[in-house]
Formats: structure tokens, C-alpha cells, sequence
């Protein structure tokens, strides 16, 4: 799991632990993470870019000497699901794909041993 998605795992669990959206997030949550504050920054508002949540640092400074407050939108909750379904998909996009062009290439194949042989034969017999 990369830094962003630790990010986004840590934003759906408040999440599912608090009785309201938005959450808020502080230095004392980040600091499980074992990510630089200002990384955690960059991400947030690269999520909030992204449209996955609504970011708005409460320290004039952005930074976290206060609280951050976040709304989390429903891409953000189905990140994960959304990025198995990706990956599945992309698998089935290969396997339509590569299969065709795999059974076409060994037909070829074939039958240019096919010819190859009935014309050695063909000149043996003459």
C-alpha cells in the first residue's frame, strides 16, 4: 500500500469511526502513519483535486499546527472496490485481448507447417 492509499485508509476508517461527516483530522491522527507532514498535505489536497474528498486545513499556514476538516464523498469510500474492479476489468480486457491474437498466431502457424510439409512431399514424389 502506497502513501496515498494509507492516506485514504486512514480517512474511511475516522470515517466509519465518527457519527459525521466531515471528519476532522489532526496531528495525532496522522502521526500513526509514519508519513511527513507535508506528504500527507500534498496528498490531501491531491485528493481534494481528484474529487475524492473536500480538505479544508483550519491553520491559516495549511499545515497541521490545527485541525484539518474533511468531507469524505463517496469515491473516497469506494476507492478500494473501485480500484479491484479496475484490475479486474483489466484482466478481462487482456484476456480478450491476447487470447485471440495467440490462437490466431498458432493457427498461422500451423498451417504454414501444414504447406511447408505437403510441399516436401510433393516434391519427394516428383
Amino acid at each position: 500500500m502506497d502513501n496515498k492509499e494509507k492516506v485514504i485508509q486512514l480517512l474511511i476508517d475516522e470515517y466509519n469511526n465518527s457519527n459525521s461527516n466531515p471528519i476532522q483530522i489532526d496531528k495525532n491522527d496522522i502521526g500513526v502513519l509514519q508519513i511527513p507532514e507535508k506528504e500527507i498535505i500534498k496528498i490531501l489536497n491531491t485528493l481534494h483535486e481528484d474529487g475524492l474528498i473536500i480538505a479544508k486545513p483550519r491553520s491559516p499556514h495549511k499545515d497541521f499546527s490545527l485541525y484539518w476538516e474533511i468531507t469524505i464523498k463517496s469515491e473516497c469510500l469506494e476507492y478500494f472496490n473501485n480500484k479491484k474492479q479496475v484490475k479486474i476489468a483489466n484482466k478481462r480486457d487482456w484476456i480478450k485481448t491476447y487470447i485471440p491474437i495467440i490462437i490466431s498466431s498458432l493457427s498461422l502457424i500451423i498451417s504454414i507447417a501444414a504447406l511447408v510439409i505437403s510441399i516436401i512431399k510433393l516434391s519427394k514424389g516428383m
